[in-house]
C-alpha cells in the first residue's frame, strides 16, 4: 500500500479562476479574474475566498499563495 503524506492529502483544490486581464490603476497593478459566473479584481497581498493570498502581478501572470500550505501557485494570461 503506498504511502499519503500529509500535504499531498491537505492540499488545497487548484483555484477555479482564469487570467484574464490586467489594469493599473493610480500606480497599481491589479489582475482580472474570472469564473464562468464571477469576475474579482485583486491587487498585490489581497486575499481570495479566504484561501489565497495574491503575492504578484506581472504582465502575463499572477501569482498566489495557499494560506492552507504556502503551496505556491502561479496563473498565467490566457487568451480567449
Amino acid at each position: 500500500i503506498p504511502a499519503t503524506s500529509e500535504a499531498t492529502a491537505a492540499a488545497p483544490a487548484p483555484p477555479p479562476w482564469r487570467l484574464i486581464g490586467r489594469v493599473d490603476e493610480a500606480g497599481v497593478a491589479r489582475a482580472l479574474l474570472a469564473t464562468s459566473q464571477q469576475l474579482l479584481v485583486v491587487a498585490a497581498g489581497d486575499t481570495v475566498e479566504g484561501r489565497w493570498r495574491v503575492e504578484r502581478i506581472h504582465a502575463d501572470a499572477v501569482e498566489l499563495q495557499s494560506l492552507a500550505d504556502g503551496q505556491a501557485l502561479r496563473l498565467a494570461w490566457e487568451a480567449p
